[in-house]
């Protein structure tokens, strides 16, 4: 049986590592990121979840595959599933899809897709208070919403 001293200072310790300041979601001001554009929003992809940047001539439409996907995109001979950001988060240009110039290869749990991006990815630094949307790589990657079973 523990003591009320005992007790305290565990509640202590408790609220001590409570009081702590939160770290920033996504990860640290200052890490590493691919940063992508689409739809007139900037998204950025921490580097551990890319594989790579390329650069990307033509998206592939498949009949009847519907949005998020825009098709396939042929990178070095292999064929990606390519995602549309903007449509993924239910944003619809009026202009309809912009033109895609590249590509960040994203990997997570086995899957291989590429987030498509009408400006070349490039590599940076997360400001603090820079604007733009930090992805989830793991989140979307495990949404049902993408499973195309037709």
């Amino acid at each position: 049986m523990t003591s009320d001293a005992d007790a305290e200072r565990v509640l202590a310790e408790r609220a001590r590592l409570l009081a702590l300041p939160l770290a920033e979601p996504g990860g640290p001001a200052g890490a590493d990121v691919v940063v992508l554009e689409a739809g007139g929003e900037r998204y950025a992809v921490d580097v551990v979840w890319v594989e790579r940047v390329h650069p990307v001539e033509a998206v592939t439409p498949l009949p009847g595959l519907r949005p998020p996907w825009r098709g396939l995109v042929s990178l070095r001979g292999e064929l990606l599933p390519a995602l549309d950001l903007p449509s993924y988060f239910g944003w619809t240009p009026e202009a309809g899809p912009g033109r895609v110039s590249g590509c960040a290869v994203v990997v997570h749990g086995g899957l291989r897709v590429a987030l498509l991006s009408e400006t070349p990815p490039a590599l940076a630094t997360r400001a603090a208070g820079e604007l733009m949307t930090v992805l989830d790589v793991p989140t979307i990657l495990a949404d049902p919403a993408l499973v195309v079973d037709d």
